[in-house]
């Protein structure tokens, strides 16, 4: 999938981007990511404009980027928040937004 093969990219360039995941309850399935830093992540990569790669990794990065629930900074950094779900049927639901077409989406693009 797209997003698996971009964001790594950002996370090697960037050392400011911190992503923290807490299993929720085993039994609802939820998962809780905080990210930080992903704004300097995003600075970062619009100077690399003539590489595909870091260009790709900016688009994921801002379709993460609007599922995120903003919270207060932290030290003066940018955190963004998730809660993600997913049911037995393989819906996928971001803080109460069900992602599972932009998966198919990008899926589709893909092949």
């Amino acid at each position: 999938m797209f997003l698996r093969r971009a964001v790594p990219l950002a996370a090697m360039l960037c050392l400011g981007l911190t992503i923290g995941i807490a299993v929720a309850d085993p039994s609802s399935g939820g998962t809780d990511i905080s990210v930080r830093g992903l704004e300097n992540t995003q600075h970062q990569l619009a100077a690399l404009k003539d590489n595909k790669n870091a260009q790709n990794a900016l688009v994921a990065l801002a379709v993460l980027q609007a599922f995120g629930k903003r919270q207060p900074p932290e030290n003066g950094v940018g955190r963004l928040e998730y809660h993600i779900d997913v049911s037995p049927t393989g819906q996928v639901i971001i803080n109460g937004v069900d992602a599972s077409a932009l998966g198919q989406m990008l899926s589709q693009k893909k092949g």
